[in-house]
């Protein structure tokens, strides 16, 4: 439920009161006190609403300037590599619901302490969280748009069921990571560390994968189209049931020991290995 300040109280008091003037002159022509509400009604009623609306207007204005003042020192605090400042002021900013309403939106994050806190939901675009310290983080349902993370060290980040739209992971360390169920379009994972990471029934297009290190990781029923994977390690990868379509595998490391290779289905990609 919404608090009203003293002041918007004020204000809202002065314009009923001023209504309720307004409407009493609409009175008995033999009524005791018509002279003197004849005489003062029109000019006094329009007063008061007059200093109503003037008490209301600055309160909203002022209101809206403390307003965005708090996003950006709670944006600055975020960006803290304190995890003290960044934990409370990620606990305002959901209780405030700026979470999900676009106030993070170009916050720039790089090098932050975001360990182990849980953004679930949020809706985050052109945000840069470059060499930001995510290990443990949780990003369940998140839509990432324009996003950066280079260098960041998301190991064990669960980014399970969340949107990647021109999102750019260049040399990021993802050991662990679940993108199970995610969908992802022109993401940019160039030497990127992959291992152990789980792509489960996600959806993977137009990205680029090239001389990343996937060792062991599990696509499973992954499906992944118009990917570029030159030069990736993937050594033990489990693509049971994956399909890959328009792939590039040149000089991919590690073919012959993918796990489940014969249960998947590669349709017209480039530069595939030949089973030794």
């Amino acid at each position: 439920m919404k608090k009203y300040s003293t002041i918007t109280i004020v204000g809202y008091s002065f314009l009923i009161l001023g209504i309720l003037l307004l409407l009493l002159h609409k009175y008995p022509a033999n009524w005791y006190f018509s002279g003197f509400i004849k005489e003062i009604y029109a000019n006094l009623s329009c007063e008061l609403m007059s200093i109503a609306i003037t008490i209301l207007l600055i309160n909203y204005l002022y209101e809206k300037r403390e307003e965005s003042n708090n996003k950006r020192r709670l944006i600055r605090e975020l960006g803290s590599e304190d995890k003290g400042f960044t934990s409370r002021a990620l606990k305002e900013i959901k209780e405030l619901g700026y979470l999900v309403d676009g106030t993070l939106n170009g916050a720039d994050l790089s090098s932050a302490n975001l360990e182990g806190l849980d953004f679930t939901g949020a809706n985050l675009q052109n945000v840069n969280f470059s060499k930001a310290r995510l290990t443990n983080s949780i990003f369940k349902g998140v839509q990432f748009e324009g996003v950066r993370l280079d260098g960041a060290e998301a190991r064990q980040c669960n980014f399970e069921r969340s949107v990647f739209n021109n999102v750019s992971l260049k040399g990021s360390n993802l050991y662990s990571a679940i993108f199970i169920g995610c969908q992802i379009s022109n993401a940019d994972f160039l030497k990127a560390k992959i291992e152990q990471t789980e792509f489960i029934d996600s959806k993977i297009e137009n990205s680029k994968f090239e001389d990343s290190v996937i060792r062991l990781a599990n696509f499973l029923r992954a499906q992944i189209s118009n990917s570029n994977f030159a030069m990736a390690d993937l050594n033990g990868i489990t693509i049971r049931q994956a399909k890959f379509e328009r792939c590039d595998m040149n000089n991919v490391t590690g073919w012959e020991n993918m796990i489940d290779s014969s249960l998947a289905e590669f349709h017209a990609c480039l530069n595939v290995p030949t089973q030794p």
